[in-house]
């Protein structure tokens, strides 16, 4: 697609197109450059500033961070076959000055421009009534264009619009300034929130221990005699029952288990008389023979247990 050239341009202005109330001398190579008709300040009241004349400024600063609407000295009318492309200047962008609404303007459009800047320098730009601002390049479409732009707004009603959306917008695009006071002061807030309900926490949890150990000690006090005497009733059965189970138990045992010692000597004493029994006649020689002998033995113990 062709761009036009100076030339094309100034012959269309000459014929009431493209460029309306328009300064020839701006149509340069294949562009022609905006100035300044009337500046707004974002987050005032004030009414706008207005480029040049008597009554008029001569300029206006762009602080460092701050935005700032302008509205273009001229006017455009862009015929059904063309369409306009909004740029930044060269010079402006060099400074930190940055056009962030460029566009597109559409076939059929009649009316005013608006420039939104923001400086992102360090330093303070100024723009007087013979800067250009931004610039405009001019295309023919090839083809019919079915709906083309349609209405006109007057200059007024067009400043009066921008007025209020400039009122309503920040001083300043990025806001760092004013986001970290906010934030700033949020925080500390928020700290003496925290700190008054840990406070107010510590305070309550103390309370209610002091009170729950108040009430522990009152109800012990009040149930040791309670307390006594009913571990003095659970010994005494305690020594009841231990001494009847004694009873019990010696009385289980003499009859369920008799005397094992007893039933021992008894056992041996029959084994040994068994042990011992002769067997035979009493008349035997066997027996008379054994008799004698064993009467010899205790004798001879007799005898024994004398001399001891």
């Amino acid at each position: 697609m062709a761009v036009l050239s100076d030339t094309e341009i100034l012959a269309r202005m000459a014929k009431g197109d493209l460029v309306l109330g328009g300064d020839t001398a701006r149509a340069t190579e294949c562009s022609y450059s905006f100035v300044s008709g009337s500046a707004f300040i974002p987050g005032e009241t004030t009414g706008p500033i207005i480029f040049p004349g008597s009554a008029g400024n001569s300029e206006v600063t762009v602080s460092p961070g701050q935005m700032i609407w302008i509205r273009t000295l001229e006017r455009v009318k862009i015929p059904d076959s063309f369409v306009g492309f909004w740029w930044q200047t060269n010079s402006l962008s060099r400074k930190g000055l940055m056009l962030v609404n460029m566009s597109m303007v559409e076939p059929g459009y009649e009316g005013d421009l608006a420039c939104l800047f923001v400086n992102f320098a360090k330093s303070t730009v100024v723009i007087s009534a013979t800067t250009p601002i931004a610039k405009m390049v001019f295309m023919p479409i090839q083809g019919l264009v079915g709906t083309p732009f349609a209405g006109d707004v007057s200059r007024q009603r067009y400043d009066d619009a921008l007025r209020q959306l400039a009122i309503n917008q920040p001083k300043s695009f990025l806001q760092i300034a004013e986001l970290s006071t906010e934030l700033g002061d949020a925080k500390n807030l928020a700290l003496r929130d925290i700190e008054k309900t840990a406070q107010a926490a510590a305070a309550q949890v103390k309370s209610d221990a002091t009170a729950a150990k108040t009430d522990a000690v009152a109800d012990f006090k009040k149930d040791i005699p309670a307390a006594i005497r009913s571990s003095f009733a659970w010994a005494l059965g305690a020594f009841v029952i231990l001494s009847l189970t004694t009873v019990v138990v010696e009385y289980l045992k003499g009859q369920l288990f008799p005397d094992v010692k007893a039933i021992a000597r008894s056992e041996a004493d029959t084994v040994l008389k068994e042990r011992i029994m002769i067997q035979g006649e009493t008349k035997s020689s066997d027996v008379e023979a054994i008799l004698e002998r064993l009467l010899a033995i205790d004798a001879r113990l007799k005898s024994i247990e004398k001399t001891k």
